[in-house]
């Protein structure tokens, strides 16, 4: 994804999410398109896992990327769609308005 795409309005907001790329898996990235169709706004960090100081990531997602952390927690690995973004993003709306609602 290139820098003025994750810097769209349609790639920022407040969700924090990330997604762990490999070297080789440039072309398995979900498509701008993709992310677009979510429609809700959200922080996207691409990590290449082959970047020094990622041996963490690259030992975790080696065979399963992309994968995709909402929030520090992993919700999808390997092939996933919007609708996996999509499904998250509700429960995390869910959970942050109960909260407010107990606040």
């Amino acid at each position: 994804m290139s820098s003025d795409e994750r810097n769209s309005p349609d790639c920022q907001g407040r969700a924090g999410q990330s997604e762990e790329t490999g070297t080789q898996a440039r072309f398995s990235l979900p498509s701008p398109h993709l992310i677009q169709r979510v429609q809700r706004a959200f922080d996207l960090e691409v990590i290449n896992i082959q970047d020094k100081g990622r041996e963490k990531w690259k030992k975790k997602y080696v065979y399963w990327i992309p994968a995709l952390h909402l929030d520090g927690k992993e919700i999808a690995k390997g092939r996933w769609d919007a609708s996996t973004v999509l499904e998250a993003l509700k429960q995390r709306e869910a959970t942050l308005d109960s909260q407010q609602s107990t606040e």
